[in-house]
């Protein structure tokens, strides 16, 4: 009797075993066909949205009214010194040495590339060929930064063999060079290329002013001259709406295969890559970096502040199009640097203004001026504002500098004298600019 109550028991505990997992199962198979469907719906894609306001007609400009047919060269065609030389170039291109033979070498044989400067300067514009999408590859660019401090040494070599004015002119002209790559109808690195361009362009000018012999009235024309060329605001945002096209394309060409690894598949549009719900979010960053970039910077807008950026950055792992938002956040971050870089470009421009002014001054009263006021009227028409804080720029006479509150817009009374011998490189440098302080400044060396 004890063995069939056994039996019975062991009998009705299978079944409950069998039942328990045969609900298991159903639940499990709901679950998963749940998961399905919810992935299915929560994973359509919205409709393209209107991206009009994000788009700028490419420009076809007849050949010979477009500066790339002039200097469409890359990095082998300029000429340098053989390694054996190559440290000492260096320093010439740096100006911590002058060494006359070797620039003279320098210059002879990339004669024929200032000479495509010149033609370049005066054509409408410069347009690049359009790229397609972010992985196109651009030489030319590498080349142009480096054909910048070809011509900064160019400006130096006139200097040093009498021909000042036309040394000054040599370095207007590199800065007009950097404003037009600004606006070349490439994305954000042309953009930063060109800026890059017109900083030492900006640097060529404060180095020769160290060394002119030029008068007041001689050098004065060059604070115009350069502040033609202080902001592109236009060259920053067609740049900005270029990147945007140029990241779309990047989308759809990692969805259709067309950028894929070889040996591997395309990545398809699902629920964790929506590329019309992407090209969406990524657009809310974009029209947001146009609008910094036409303002102050007192009112420029904190991109991780923004509710999309903050919506994404705590969205759940699992959430839908969590790998759409994955590639945005880490695309936003560099095109907010590339506006902020306006604001420095500025304040440059306007320090190098100041410069000239401070020069011009030195020449005709024999010593600097105690403050900046002294410039107005006869050199300068008002003080030029600093970027940062709308205020004017400001100088010391003491620490032979001029200087900007920069970003945290706290006026320490700029670096000391004692920073800007911390690299032995830069210590006999003219032009000098110490940029890892507080207050970004610029050294006087007359």
């Amino acid at each position: 009797m004890n063995h069939e109550a056994h039996e019975e028991h062991e009998g009705r505990e299978d079944y409950k075993m069998k039942r328990f997992f045969k609900w298991l199962g159903i639940v499990i198979a709901v679950f998963v066909v749940t998961i399905i469907i919810y992935m299915r719906i929560a994973g359509r894609d919205i409709a393209p949205s209107d991206f009009s306001d994000l788009i700028i007609e490419y420009k076809n400009i007849p050949a010979k009214d477009n500066a790339f047919t002039y200097l469409n060269f890359s990095y082998k065609d300029l000429y340098y010194p053989s390694e054996d030389n190559r440290k000492k170039y260096n320093d010439l291109e740096g100006w911590i040495i002058w060494d006359e033979q070797l620039a003279n070498e320098v210059i002879e044989k990339n004669k024929s590339l200032f000479e495509r400067l010149d033609r370049a300067i005066v054509c409408k514009s410069l347009h690049v060929p359009r790229l397609r999408d972010t992985t196109d590859i651009f030489t030319y660019s590498a080349a142009w930064r480096n054909f910048a401090r070809l011509n900064s040494l160019y400006s130096r070599y006139l200097q040093k063999t009498g021909k000042e004015k036309e040394a000054f002119e040599q370095a207007i002209k590199i800065i007009h060079f950097g404003y037009q790559v600004q606006d070349s109808g490439g994305g954000v690195m042309h953009y930063l290329v060109g800026t890059a361009i017109k900083s030492i362009g900006d640097t060529a000018v404060r180095r020769l002013l160290a060394e002119t012999s030029l008068s007041a009235s001689e050098l004065k024309p060059y604070i115009e001259k350069v502040s033609n060329y202080e902001t592109n605001i236009d060259g920053l945002v067609n740049s900005l709406k270029e990147d945007y096209r140029l990241q779309c394309n990047t989308f759809d060409g990692l969805v259709s295969g067309k950028l894929s690894a070889p040996g591997t598949k395309p990545s398809k549009p699902g629920y964790y890559f929506k590329i019309n719900e992407t090209k969406a979010l990524l657009a809310v960053f974009f029209r947001v970096a146009i609008q910094n970039a036409k303002a102050d910077f007192s009112n420029q807008k904190d991109f991780e502040a923004i509710p999309e950026y903050i919506h994404s950055q705590r969205s759940f792992i699992l959430s839908p199009n969590k790998g759409g938002q994955q590639i945005v956040l880490i695309i936003v971050p560099a095109i907010y640097l590339t506006v902020n870089k306006k604001f420095f470009s500025q304040m440059e421009s306007r320090a190098t203004q100041i410069m000239i002014a401070l020069k011009c001054y030195k020449t005709d009263n024999g010593d600097l001026p105690e403050s900046l006021d002294q410039l107005v009227p006869n050199y300068l028409k008002k003080i030029p504002e600093d970027p940062y804080d709308g205020k004017p720029m400001k100088y010391s006479k003491e620490k032979r500098i001029v200087y900007s509150v920069g970003e945290d817009q706290k006026d320490t009374g700029g670096p000391n004298i004692e920073e800007w011998d911390v690299n032995p490189e830069m210590k006999d440098r003219p032009g000098r600019s110490l940029l890892q302080t507080g207050d970004p400044a610029f050294k006087i060396d007359f």
